[in-house]
């Protein structure tokens, strides 16, 4: 019997979190957990070409999750989190390079 297949396609990202920075993208994090309990994930989408996509790009390939991953000259994304009374809120950076991703 052959393991399914799961595909995410959208965000990679950093969480910049007041703790320090983490990999994500609700799309990415789907497929890594697919890919621990069994399916063979596989991740799409875009990082840029600079310092944070090559880290990304290790960090997704540390994971273990298969991947397609253009490289643009957008930036890549981040989400700054900061916490207000122990409530997290969100700033999401556009114009990304996800926010570009070629569909070849």
């Amino acid at each position: 019997m052959s393991k399914p297949i799961a595909l995410s396609l959208g965000e990679l990202l950093w969480d910049m979190l007041p703790s320090g920075k983490r990999a994500g993208g609700a799309p990415v994090n789907f497929s890594y957990h697919a890919t621990k309990n069994g399916a063979d994930g596989y991740a799409i989408s875009a990082v840029g070409e600079d310092a944070l996509g090559d880290e990304l790009i290790d960090a997704l390939h540390q994971s273990g999750v298969k991947s397609i991953v253009q490289r643009n000259a957008w930036p890549t994304s981040t989400v700054e989190v900061s916490l207000k009374n122990g409530i997290p809120e969100y700033t999401i950076v556009k114009n990304v390079a996800w926010d570009h991703l070629l569909y070849t």
